[in-house]
């Protein structure tokens, strides 16, 4: 409870609206987390922190398990634009273009992650989710257990992932 209620104590740090709508998400209280992430991205007119893209994908996230498809595409895209690369929303991006039929956009973005992880950066959750939207789980599979080898700390929250329930069996 002391994190819920730290926003109020600092109401115009943007991280802290995060922090509080994460834990919205992960109660399933999606439209709350929508209107905590969206006041954090009103906090940060500037766009200068990393805040700001969190909160684009904590919305974007929430509409996406509503079923609002096109407001979350509209708002990882804007988090592509802000951030390139961005960790959260180019992947998600990446599931939600695969999910839809749209694999063409969805390859290309997992060319890019897969172009990053030979730059050295720890891209495998992500490419396995890009895998699992395109319907690949064997891939997706292969692609977790290379991050766990590999000792990629985003393996560790797959779990946590609601998106990653289809390789649960």
């Amino acid at each position: 409870a002391p994190i819920v209620s730290a926003p109020s104590l600092r109401p115009s740090a943007p991280n802290l609206r995060n922090r509080k709508a994460l834990l919205l998400l992960d109660q399933g209280r999606f439209e709350e987390a929508i209107v905590e992430a969206a006041a954090a991205e009103a906090l940060n007119p500037n766009r200068k922190q990393m805040a700001y893209s969190m909160s684009l994908w904590i919305q974007a996230d929430g509409h996406q398990r509503q079923g609002r498809l096109e407001a979350a595409e509209r708002l990882y895209r804007k988090a592509c634009a802000y951030q390139p690369h961005d960790r959260w929303s180019e992947s998600a991006l990446g599931y939600l273009l695969g999910r839809t039929g749209r694999t063409g956009e969805a390859v290309t973005i997992l060319h890019e992650l897969k172009r990053q992880v030979s730059l050295g950066r720890q891209q495998h959750k992500a490419i396995a989710l890009v895998h699992l939207g395109l319907g690949e789980r064997q891939e997706a599979l292969r692609w977790l257990d290379r991050g766990y080898a590999e000792r990629a700390t985003a393996v560790l929250f797959v779990g946590l992932d609601p998106r990653f329930d289809d390789l649960r069996s």
